[in-house]
């Protein structure tokens, strides 16, 4: 993406964001009561400012009339650092909340609440408890070609695990929307289609960007240069994710190459490889 295209795609989040604060500012407040997803709840804040964002997605929730909406919403709170401590500590997944909420829709289709009162973190209500436990069930996806992939909601991905190059490693199929899942399973079996040949590639790759780095900077004392077949031996395939538009993830254990630091080759179907990282 160009520098243009950068700044043009974040003039138009300022724009929708603009747009949204606008609309909330004109929403009547009420009082809900909502179910938690199963990613629990989070928190940041932007810059150096005293005032922190607490933010939660509903997977269900009851407005003041009792009427129940299984539609997920995300919730912002503004909350002080050590409110947010609290909140975050009290506020598991599937956890029933109570709050007073604004809502409306944003630009990009999605509904958003903004809450100015957190009134309980841990209300009991007898449908949404129901829910809860419905969305706890495991869902297992079975593949001719991959075996059992289980569902885990506070990652919208599924994950099992397969063969690659001989060992086992863990594939996950990370989606935005479950309607792509068909979608990353015709990805993945692409990738085992030609297998062999994407493996030497993430080999080769990773000695490519990373050898050199290894032998300049992160050698102990006592360390010999590494070799590329050295290099290659060390790292250990761990898993692969696959992502929406034929984009993947290649996980290793860097053998403490790099201090225990993990070695990620990105890329997708139609560019190849396209980049490397060592987070951790």
């Amino acid at each position: 993406m160009s520098d243009d295209e950068t700044d043009d795609l974040f003039a138009e989040m300022e724009q929708d964001n603009e747009e949204f604060l606008q609309r909330i500012e004109k929403a009547s407040e009420d009082t809900i009561v909502g179910l938690v997803d199963a990613g629990s709840a989070a928190g940041g804040s932007m810059g150096n400012t005293d005032v922190w964002d607490l933010t939660m997605t509903l997977a269900a929730w009851k407005n003041a009339s009792g009427e129940l909406t299984k539609e997920e919403i995300r919730v912002e709170l503004p909350v002080s650092k050590n409110e947010l401590s609290q909140f975050m500590s009290e506020i598991e997944a599937y956890s029933i909340v109570k709050m007073k909420v604004r809502m409306a829709q944003h630009p990009n289709g999605f509904i958003q609440g903004l809450a100015s009162e957190l009134i309980s973190t841990n209300h009991m209500d007898a449908e949404l408890t129901l829910i809860a436990e419905e969305l706890q069930k495991p869902v297992i996806l079975q593949d001719p070609k991959f075996g059992s992939l289980t569902l885990d909601r506070s990652l919208n991905s599924y994950q099992g695990t397969v063969k690659w190059a001989g060992s086992e490693i863990s594939l996950a199929l990370s989606y935005e929307d479950e309607s792509e899942v068909q979608e990353l399973l015709e990805v993945a079996r692409k990738l085992w289609e030609q297998e062999s040949v994407w493996a030497s590639r993430v080999a080769d790759f990773a000695v490519e960007k990373l050898l050199e780095r290894k032998n300049e900077i992160w050698l102990d004392e006592d360390e010999s240069e590494v070799t590329p077949d050295e290099f290659k031996s060390r790292m250990v395939l761990q898993s692969i994710t696959v992502y929406p538009d034929g984009e993947f993830e290649f996980w290793h254990d860097d053998g403490d190459l790099f201090w225990g630091h993990a070695i990620q080759v990105s890329g997708n179907l139609t560019e190849g490889l396209t980049d490397i990282d060592t987070p951790g």
